[in-house]
């Protein structure tokens, strides 16, 4: 099986809400490739104003594996094609634990319970992507046909 590794640091934002049940929300906002962040080993305030957080997560893998293509090509050929962030409540933040560009990984989260967030797929990371779901994708093997067992016909049997 053919597989393809990058490593990517997520921005969550925490925005202020004027709600009466919940007073804020946490959302990925951007995936920055770890080549420019890579160094950090824990969360990094990058803004903190009155209504607004972001904070700069360490990198986390993003691997690509040959038996995801067909969950690849869902998401690469929709309308806005997503980087799938899986996020859990830690401590007083919202952090990333997974990213994914398969839509069927997400699916599975969504379906499991965690909380999924998707950021709008970079051109350069979207070519990565295609690049690899060419490279690795398989047809179908077609399916045999059925064969249904027919009752024996009787001689003399009238029709």
């Amino acid at each position: 099986m053919t597989s393809s590794l990058r490593h990517f640091c997520v921005v969550m934002e925490r925005k202020a809400l004027a709600n009466r049940w919940v007073d804020h929300r946490w959302e990925a906002i951007a995936a920055l490739p770890a080549e420019m962040h890579g160094d950090i080993d824990s969360p990094m305030c990058l803004l903190r104003d009155g209504e607004t957080e972001q904070w700069l997560y360490p990198a986390l893998p993003l691997s690509l594996h040959g038996d995801e293509v067909d969950d690849y090509w869902l998401n690469l050929s929709a309308p806005e094609p997503r980087l799938f962030v899986v996020t859990r409540e830690d401590a007083d933040r919202q952090a990333p634990i997974m990213i994914s560009v398969s839509y069927g990984v997400a699916a599975r989260m969504l379906d499991a319970g965690e909380t999924v967030d998707g950021i709008l797929l970079s051109q350069e990371l979207w070519n990565w992507a295609a690049r690899f779901s060419e490279a690795n994708f398989r047809p179908p093997e077609p399916k045999k046909e059925k064969r249904y067992a027919r009752a024996p016909q009787m001689q003399g049997a009238r029709s």
